[in-house]
């Protein structure tokens, strides 16, 4: 499956159990995590999605280890099934 099919799968189901989805990446900003996702009750999280077998940027991991810095909830998934079990 390629990333952009994971993430939008992925979206959409976060957006059934109420998250806002606002995508990083496309406003000119590099490296980000390709989503940010905010939940109701103040959630934060941000989820950079990658195809099986594909592998993180170098500028991907610094920001990915600047956000942890900052207390950040930051993952990276590999399936629609990894973003949801995180998501929920």
């Amino acid at each position: 499956m390629l990333e952009k099919a994971i993430e939008a799968a992925a979206v959409k189901k976060a957006k059934a159990l109420g998250y806002m989805c606002l995508k990083i990446n496309g406003l000119g900003q590099r490296s980000w995590p390709d989503r940010l996702f905010l939940a109701k009750d103040g959630k934060v999280i941000w989820i950079e999605f990658k195809r099986k077998g594909g592998v993180l940027s170098e500028g991907q991991k610094t920001k990915i280890e600047e956000l942890k810095a900052q207390k950040q909830s930051v993952f990276v998934c590999y399936s629609v099934e990894e973003a949801m079990l995180v998501l929920k």
